[in-house]
């Protein structure tokens, strides 16, 4: 049986931690280490982890200095220190079946596998916010045949894999959002399969509160710039979203931008009533029409936060 070696970075989880680190010390999978990378912390997550690390003795605790540049950084460290065949890259606000790293496991045996993720699921979701996220994940990951093609592409992380493939595929870079799929993609190109496993599953602590979501896609945006800042698209995409606030100016000195104004806002709840029609029988259908809402409470603040990064990096 190869060793797992499950790398959990975290900053600032305390809500999280515990029940995290309680799902990854009871996996069935018995040949594991835990590697906890501490990214400078200044909450009770640094006390959760070290009384784990005290408990358990597959348990390494290391504090590193906290680099707001460098995302993949912590990632990158516990992977130097891992000894395992196999890596776990966990997240400390998600919590894992128990049999998670067993199921994921068995696939890496076949040596043209490059990675395996399990069946998301949105954790608790308790505003509308996360019940609206939970309408859109929860389904996509229930479809295998959709899973399957959207792994082919790369569109999707994939979380455990050999330490070798993840070696050869030169891992994740030290920069920005987005090396998790760009990872995908180089195994992809390698002539790896990413493999995904239904009945792996695993449930992710969305954003539940407003302020937490516009810091997190002001922040997100920042850090996107560099990584896509020659992206006429996603250029686009951002002004498409900044608009209102010009429309809603101009709208002062005539009717019509402010018509122009409720067209870009119907544009957005169309999306919305297609995703309520096709929600049948899920709980949460009718947040579905909260569309414009969460896509303006997720994309105003990922736009800013591109053109400040485009300020920043220029400098």
């Amino acid at each position: 049986m190869d060793k797992v070696s499950i790398i959990l970075a975290f900053y600032n989880e305390e809500l999280t931690i515990d029940a995290c680190l309680k799902s990854l010390v009871n996996q069935t999978y018995e040949n594991k280490e835990i590697i906890l990378i501490d990214d400078s912390s200044n909450d009770k997550s640094t006390h959760i982890a070290q009384d784990y690390m005290r408990r358990y003795d597959f348990i390494k605790y290391i504090r590193i200095e906290h680099r707001d540049e460098l995302q993949e950084w912590p990632r990158i460290q516990g992977a130097k220190q891992a000894v395992g065949e196999i890596l776990f890259m966990a997240e400390a606000d998600a919590k894992y079946s128990l049999n998670y790293i067993e199921l994921c496991a068995k696939h890496l045996v076949d040596k043209k596998v490059g990675g395996v993720v399990g069946h998301l699921n949105v954790w608790d979701p308790k505003t509308f916010i996360s019940k609206y996220k939970a309408l859109t994940i929860n389904p996509r990951f229930a479809n295998i045949e959709n899973m399957n093609s959207e792994l082919t592409k790369g569109n999707i992380a994939v979380w455990v894999f050999r330490k070798q493939v993840f070696d050869e595929c030169e891992g994740y870079g030290e920069g920005y959002y987005g090396e998790e799929r760009n990872l995908s993609q180089r195994m992809i190109n390698k002539g790896y399969k990413l493999i995904y496993e239904p009945n792996a599953k695993w449930w992710h602590r969305w954003r539940e509160n407003i302020s937490e979501t516009i810091e997190s896609y002001f922040h997100f945006g920042r850090k996107m710039y560099a990584l896509n800042k020659n992206d006429k698209q996603l250029t686009m995409k951002n002004l498409y979203f900044l608009a209102p606030f010009a429309l809603l100016v101009l709208s002062v000195f005539s009717l019509y931008f402010f018509i122009i104004l409720f067209l870009h806002f119907i544009v957005l709840e169309k999306s919305g009533l297609e995703l309520y029609k096709k929600s049948k029988g899920n709980e949460f259908k009718n947040y579905a029409l909260l569309s414009p809402v969460v896509s303006y409470l997720q994309n105003i603040p990922f736009a800013v936060g591109f053109f400040y990064g485009g300020l920043i990096y220029r400098q």
